[in-house]
C-alpha cells in the first residue's frame, strides 16, 4: 500500500492511495474465515464445560446419596 504524507495547517495527514474497498474486502474475507473457526472453538469449550459440570454433579450425587459411582446420572430424570 502506498502512503503519502501531507501537511495541513501544521498537522500531518496520511492519505491512503490504496483502495479502501480492497481493505474492506480483505477484512471481510478474513472475518468470513475466522468467524466459523471461532464459533467452532466456542462450541467445543461449551461442550467441555457442560461435560465437566455433569461430572461434578455425578460426584456430588455419589457423595451425598451413596449411589453407585459408575452410574451417577441415573437419578437425574432428564
Amino acid at each position: 500500500m502506498d502512503f503519502s504524507i501531507g501537511t495541513s495547517s501544521g498537522s500531518s495527514l496520511i492519505e491512503n492511495s490504496g483502495s479502501e474497498e480492497d481493505l474492506q474486502a480483505l477484512t471481510k474475507r478474513r472475518r468470513t474465515i475466522s468467524d466459523p473457526e471461532s464459533a467452532r472453538r466456542s462450541r467445543l469449550r461449551k461442550k467441555k464445560h457442560l461435560e465437566d459440570l455433569m461430572y461434578q454433579i455425578g460426584l456430588v450425587m455419589v457423595f451425598q446419596n451413596g449411589s453407585d459411582p459408575t452410574e451417577p446420572y441415573e437419578s437425574l430424570n432428564w
